[in-house]
Parts: structure tokens; sequence; C-alpha cells
């Protein structure tokens, strides 16, 4: 028990200001302590610890900073991804959707729009329908680009 409670008090990060003293008993056991006993023991030396260590801590700062930047960057790297990635799929669905309604406009008879009377809905004239194919157009060059509404 006395071995066990000198070896945590050796190996301790701190070592009281005090001296400490090893001695075998009278059994044959490494003994240590603070006073040394009357038939005599060896005074231990420890090395000391540097007072500061200022270019430690300064590099451990510096070097977290670095790591704190980094982090910053690599989120904002990250949301850009995800931002970039949510924009094309919208970009997509709104392509796909303009196509869709271009399409059903150039295979379709007439045009019409709802009118007062929900049976007899008004038939676009061929000025309103060109001008209605075109704006539907321009929403598939928006979103598709101009390669996409020559199809």
């Amino acid at each position: 028990m006395v071995v066990g409670a000198a070896c945590v008090f050796l190996f301790s990060p701190c070592v009281p200001a005090g001296e400490v003293y090893r001695w075998v008993d009278e059994q044959g056991r490494i003994q240590y302590g603070d006073r040394p006993p009357a038939n005599g023991a060896t005074r231990m030396e420890f090395p000391k610890a540097p007072e500061s260590y200022p270019e430690s801590v300064r590099d451990r700062e510096t070097r977290e900073k670095l790591l704190d930047v980094l982090e910053d960057d690599r989120v904002e790297r990250e949301n850009r991804k995800a931002e970039s990635v949510a924009e094309a799929g919208i970009r997509r669905a709104n392509c796909e959707r303009a196509q869709t309604q271009l399409e059903k406009m150039r295979n379709a008879t007439y045009l019409f729009e709802p009118s007062g009377d929900p049976q007899n809905p008004r038939i676009l004239t061929d000025e309103e329908r060109a001008a209605t194919t075109r704006a539907v157009d321009q929403e598939v060059q928006k979103w598709c680009g101009a390669a996409a509404s020559e199809r």
C-alpha cells in the first residue's frame, strides 16, 4: 500500500516543493517519504519543469485558429454545394414542367382559357396563341437553356 501511494506520489504531474527521500526498510521494501528515517535515505532529484511554454502556447493557438478557419471554410463549401444541388433540382423540375407545357401547346389543336361559363372556355386567337407559346418558350429557355427549347 505504501509503495502504491509512493508510485502515485512519484508519477503525479506535480511534485510538492519539499524534498522526497527513498530508502529500504527492515523488510527489504523500498519506501518513499518527505522525511528520511533515522538510519538514512537517498534524497531524490527531480528535473524542474520549465516556467512557461510561450512558443508552445502560441503554436497551439495558431494551430487552433487555423483549424477553426479551415472548418469554417469546409462548412461554407458544403453549404454552397447543398444550395447548388437544391437550385439544380428546382431548375430541373421547372425545366421539365415548362417543356411539358410547351410540348402540349405545340400539339394542341386549340388553346383556350377559362371564361365566365365553365362549360364554354374561350379559344385563343392565332396571335394570342403565338404570344402564349412564346412566353412558355421563354420559360423553357430560362430554366433549360437555349438548346433545350429547340427540341
